[in-house]
């Protein structure tokens, strides 16, 4: 049974399968294509799993009935509504392109319906340089049409190029307005040059990674750099294919796909070798990786400091100026977390009792001190490190944020909860208050929700049989962050007494 209709004027198609308890795999294709770049691998798809497509906005027929505001918040939120539409709550994701950099954010923001993420010729690591050049070359096709776009880009993804597939590129391209394809480019090349593989080390689930064999766009020797940032991700070549694998190598796919979800389903077997070859050569190939990142990326380099105080470094420079006012601190961190986030998004954080104009002309000022403020110490301009367009506020440069350090060793506890004493340590230096310099709402749901983090980490420290100086660590912290709590305090005073007992 197949249902093919809009929602909220998204094209999509949902087929389900004759099994009613199959899983569900979802689609999603690249940068000015549509889903019926997928034809070729339905039969077997939809004879196995309940199958979920769609055309992206703008793609296709998702055309808009009203201004369409580009972001990776509004295509999740996209996403989410389908799958709620269909009580989806499990999928397999397969995208493809810049399909596939959608299906990373849905990893991270939205992994609850996540079962396994297969990407197909997405860009994950690039050298900035080779993105710059890349971004200004895909600039200059602003004043091409589609037509000649598809031209250009048609014969370099298909292999071969016959005459069918590039009549099939150039119909979907042609659906597609030039400004638009132009920010979807953006919104991806900006994500990916600012990728931290330290988060894309944080999803859990299953992935797989398929190169074609004549990919021009991203070729097979720049892919295979990310193996040293993924060594959990199976990453294949696939013969006699270039960018579109599901168009030129249909029944390879296949093939892959069957594999990938069997092995999926298997217990991975233990090898004594993992721990005293495999993960030590990994970290040594991470960290010849990075060393080479770092140099690469050492011109536009933003820290932020914000756990026990608000500080703002370039390249190693503290940043002086008047960030207390007009929201300027908050504005930065936020973009800062955020990356990528929507003017709208904005006026709904930091202005939510203005009208739109008076929202509006508050971000266009706020906006206008920051930058007076990084290009008074830089000397450069703003563009360098934000990039603010005419729906979204970017965030560019490479970020580094404590916040997110905190984040991490939260995360590394709760997959080696062995770091006890480390772990506890780090936990007793935090400040008292966490971001004592903020006040707003979304920063003290961000410090609730660490705090909560904090006090089910050392609840579990103590129910897991800890020495007597752990389990003390651990209660005096639980007193710190969960002060109503009267147990802890007993709990503490008991082990006190009985640590005085033994020592008499």
């Amino acid at each position: 049974m197949a249902d093919q209709t809009s929602f909220d004027y998204i094209n999509y198609h949902y087929s389900k399968c004759q099994h009613e308890n199959a899983e569900t795999v979802v689609l999603v294709h690249g940068l000015g294509l549509d889903m019926t770049i997928w034809d070729e691998v339905m039969p077997f798809l939809q004879s196995q799993y309940h199958v979920l497509r769609y055309d992206l906005p703008c793609h296709g027929k998702s055309i808009p009935d009203r201004t369409f505001s580009l972001s990776w918040e509004v295509l999740l939120n996209q996403l989410e509504a389908l799958l709620k539409k269909h009580s989806i709550t499990k999928a397999h994701f397969i995208g493809h392109a810049g399909g596939g950099n959608l299906g990373i954010e849905a990893a991270l923001n939205i992994k609850e319906y996540m079962q396994s993420l297969i990407l197909i010729a997405t860009p994950i690591f690039v050298p900035k340089e080779f993105g710059k050049e890349e971004s200004a070359k895909r600039r200059k096709l602003r004043s091409n049409t589609m037509e000649e776009i598809a031209d250009q880009l048609g014969p370099n993804i298909v292999y071969p190029a016959t005459e069918e597939k590039l009549a099939k590129l150039r119909a979907m391209y042609s659906q597609i307005p030039v400004p638009v394809y132009s920010d979807y480019f953006d919104l991806v090349s900006n994500t990916v040059l600012t990728y931290e593989f330290e988060s894309i080390q944080q999803i859990e689930i299953p992935m797989m990674m398929l190169i074609g064999e004549h990919d021009i766009l991203y070729p097979p020797q720049m892919q295979m750099v990310n193996m040293g940032y993924m060594p959990d991700t199976r990453f294949l070549i696939v013969p006699d294919a270039a960018n579109v694998i599901m168009m030129d190598e249909p029944e390879t796919f296949i093939r892959l796909f069957r594999q990938f979800m069997n092995k999926i389903n298997e217990i991975p077997p233990k090898s004594p070798y993992i721990n005293t070859y495999s993960k030590p050569l990994n970290a040594e190939l991470r960290a010849i990786f990075d060393s080479g990142i770092e140099q690469n990326d050492s011109q536009h380099v933003i820290k932020l400091n914000i756990v026990d105080r608000f500080q703002v470094m370039i390249n190693g420079q503290v940043v002086e100026g008047k960030w207390n006012q007009r929201k300027s601190k908050q504005l930065m961190t936020y973009i800062a977390l955020h990356k990528n986030v929507t003017r709208e998004k904005l006026y709904d954080i930091f202005w939510p009792k203005h009208d739109m104009e008076k929202a509006r002309n508050h971000l266009r000022v706020a906006l206008n001190h920051i930058k007076g403020i990084i290009e008074k110490h830089t000397g450069e301009s703003m563009e360098n490190y934000l990039s603010v367009k005419r729906d979204s506020i970017e965030m560019i440069a490479q970020v580094k944020i404590d916040v997110k350090d905190l984040l991490d060793e939260v995360r590394s506890f709760v997959q080696w909860p062995d770091k006890v004493t480390g772990m506890l340590d780090h936990l007793r230096a935090l400040p008292d208050t966490l971001f004592p310099a903020f006040y707003d709402d979304w920063i003290i749901e961000l410090r609730t929700t660490i705090e909560d983090k904090i006090i089910t980490i050392c609840e579990d420290i103590l129910a897991n049989k800890p020495s007597a100086d752990q389990a003390a660590e651990a209660l005096k912290l639980l007193m710190k962050y969960n002060p109503g709590e009267d147990s802890y305090y007993e709990k503490l005073l008991s082990l006190t007494r009985k640590t005085k007992r033994k020592i008499k």
